[in-house]
C-alpha cells in the first residue's frame, strides 16, 4: 500500500512540473512578436538576348569565293532530262551544279553532297537528288580532299520543269555557315 501512495503522490508532481512548462511555453509564446513575412517581387526583365541569324548572299554562276578553309565556284548549271539509268518523274528536270573546289587548309576537309548542299527552286526546298547524280557523266562531289588537292564534281536536284529561280546553299563547316549560288532560268 505505501508503494501505491508513493505513486499517487509522484504522479501529481510530474503532472505539475509539466503543466509547469506548458505554461511557460505558452507564456513564452504569447510574449513572442509574430514573425513579419514579406514577399519580393521583382519586375525586372530578363536580359535580351540576341541571336544572329547568318545572312546568306546569294553568289551567281560563275563566282569564285574563298572560305576559311577552301575555294568554291559554281562553273555551271545545267538542265538534263536522264537516261537509261535514271529519269525525273513527268513535270521535272534534273538540274546539275558542277563545282570546282580547292583545299586550301593544311588538313583534309570532306564533303558529303547530301549533307553539305539544300537547293531551293522558286523559294521551295528540294533535297539532293541521287537520282541526278546517277544520270550525269561527271563525278560527283562527295568525299575527302587532301590539302591543295583541286577537284570538279557535280551535286543534282529534282526539281519542276516549270522553274524560275534556282539556289543552291553549301554549308562548309559543322557551325552551320553556308554560301548561297543563284541563277534564273534563260527564257
Amino acid at each position: 500500500m505505501a508503494t501505491r501512495a508513493r505513486i499517487h503522490k509522484v504522479v501529481p508532481v510530474w503532472a505539475l512540473l509539466a503543466a509547469l512548462l506548458l505554461l511557460f511555453a505558452g507564456c513564452k509564446a504569447q510574449n513572442t512578436p509574430p514573425l513579419e513575412t514579406t514577399t519580393a517581387v521583382t519586375t525586372t526583365e530578363p536580359p535580351a538576348t540576341t541571336t544572329e541569324i547568318p545572312v546568306v548572299r546569294a553568289f551567281n554562276v560563275g563566282d569564285g569565293i574563298i572560305l576559311e578553309n577552301m575555294r568554291i565556284r559554281l562553273a555551271d548549271i545545267t538542265e538534263n532530262n536522264g537516261n537509261d539509268t535514271a529519269a525525273p518523274a513527268a513535270g521535272n528536270v534534273f538540274v546539275l551544279c558542277t563545282f570546282e573546289i580547292e583545299n586550301t587548309s593544311g588538313q583534309d576537309i570532306f564533303i558529303n553532297s547530301l549533307f553539305s548542299f539544300q537547293g531551293y527552286a522558286d523559294g521551295q526546298i528540294v533535297p539532293v537528288s541521287v537520282a541526278a547524280l546517277l544520270a550525269s557523266d561527271v563525278k560527283q562531289l562527295d568525299g575527302r580532299f587532301p590539302p591543295g588537292e583541286k577537284t570538279e564534281g557535280v551535286v543534282g536536284f529534282e526539281i519542276p520543269e516549270s522553274w524560275e529561280k534556282f539556289e543552291v546553299e553549301f554549308t562548309y563547316n559543322t557551325a552551320g555557315d553556308s554560301v548561297k549560288y543563284a541563277a534564273t532560268k534563260a527564257k
